[in-house]
C-alpha cells in the first residue's frame, strides 16, 4: 500500500518539514496555498478541497474548485500525478455529477490521472455512487474511498469502509479499474483490515497484484505535536513525551519526521 503524505505546512513550530523528501509521494491541498515544493522529483496527489467546503455556503462550482487546483499546481511549480474530483461529503448525485464535470475535462488535464470520488451516508449509498462513476470512468482512473477519515475513531464509518471495499473492490476490478485511494485514513489496524481483504480476493480468480492501494493522512503532524511516537513493532501510537517536554526532550517538526518514515515502512508492508 502506497501512503501519500499530505503537506499542509512547509514548516511546523518554527522548523522545516522537507516532507517532499522524506517520501516520494505527497499529497496537497489548494486549502492551504501557502506551501512550497523543493523536489521537483516528488509526486503529488491534489486534493480538491472539498472536505474543508463541506458546509454548503462554502461550495463552489465545479470549475472554480480545479481551477483552484491547478492554481495551486502552477504555484508549486510541478504538475501532479493526480487530481481529485470535487466531491461532498454524503451527497451522493453531487458527487457523482464532479466525477462526470471530471471526466469530462480527461483530454486537457493529461497527464494527470482522474481520481473519481464515492460517497454515501450507507454501504448501499456508496456501491450506487460506485457504480454511477463507473459509467463515466476509464481503466487509467483511480477510484477515491472518501468520507472515511474518522474509520480509525468511530466504528460505524470504518465498518462502512470495510463493506465497501468487500463490495466495491471486484466491481471496480471488473470494470478494469486498478488504483484505488482511501482519504483521510493514516490508522495502522484500518489499513491493515483494508489489506487483508484485498488478499482473501485472490481466492476468488482477482489478480490482487493488479490492484494498486493507496491512502494519504495529515494526521502525523498533529499526532507528533502531542508528543506521540510510532512504535512499529506494535504498529500502533504510544504516549512518549508530554507538554512540558516540548522543545527540551523533543521538537514536534523532527518527531514529525521520524514518525513520517516509520508509518511510510509500515503502511508499505500492507
Amino acid at each position: 500500500m502506497r501512503l501519500y503524505l499530505s503537506k499542509c505546512n512547509d514548516k511546523l513550530n518554527s522548523r522545516d518539514l522537507d516532507t517532499e523528501f522524506i517520501s516520494e509521494y505527497i499529497c496537497i491541498n489548494p486549502k492551504y496555498k501557502s506551501i512550497t515544493i523543493k523536489n521537483k522529483n516528488v509526486k503529488m496527489l491534489i486534493d480538491s478541497g472539498a472536505f474543508q467546503d463541506t458546509e454548503n455556503e462554502k461550495r463552489i462550482t465545479f470549475e472554480e474548485a480545479l481551477n483552484r487546483q491547478l492554481a495551486l499546481e502552477e504555484k508549486v511549480g510541478l504538475i501532479g500525478e493526480r487530481i481529485v474530483a470535487y466531491d461532498y461529503i454524503g451527497n451522493i448525485e453531487e458527487t457523482i455529477k464532479a466525477n462526470q464535470f471530471l471526466a469530462s475535462k480527461r483530454e486537457e488535464l493529461k497527464p494527470r490521472q482522474l481520481v473519481l470520488m464515492v460517497q454515501g451516508i450507507t454501504t448501499r449509498d456508496y456501491i450506487h455512487c460506485l457504480t454511477e462513476t463507473l459509467k463515466v470512468a476509464s481503466s487509467e482512473d483511480c477510484i477515491g474511498f472518501g468520507g472515511v477519515a474518522m474509520s480509525g475513531r468511530i466504528n460505524e464509518i470504518k465498518n462502512k469502509l470495510l463493506d465497501a471495499v468487500k463490495i466495491g473492490l471486484p466491481i471496480i476490478y471488473n470494470n478494469k479499474v486498478k488504483d484505488i485511494h482511501i482519504f483521510g485514513v493514516g490508522t495502522f489496524s484500518v489499513l491493515k483490515e483494508v489489506s487483508k481483504i484485498k488478499d482473501v480476493f485472490s481466492m476468488i480468480g482477482i489478480n490482487v497484484n493488479e490492484l494498486n492501494i493507496s491512502c494519504d493522512t495529515s494526521a502525523f503532524e498533529i499526532m507528533s505535536t502531542m508528543g506521540n511516537v510510532i512504535d512499529e513493532d506494535q504498529e500502533r501510537w504510544v504516549k512518549v513525551f508530554n507538554k512540558d517536554q516540548k522543545y527540551v526532550d523533543y521538537h514536534p517538526a523532527d518527531l514529525t519526521k521520524e514518525n513520517s518514515k516509520k508509518a511510510l515502512k509500515i503502511i508499505n508492508q500492507y
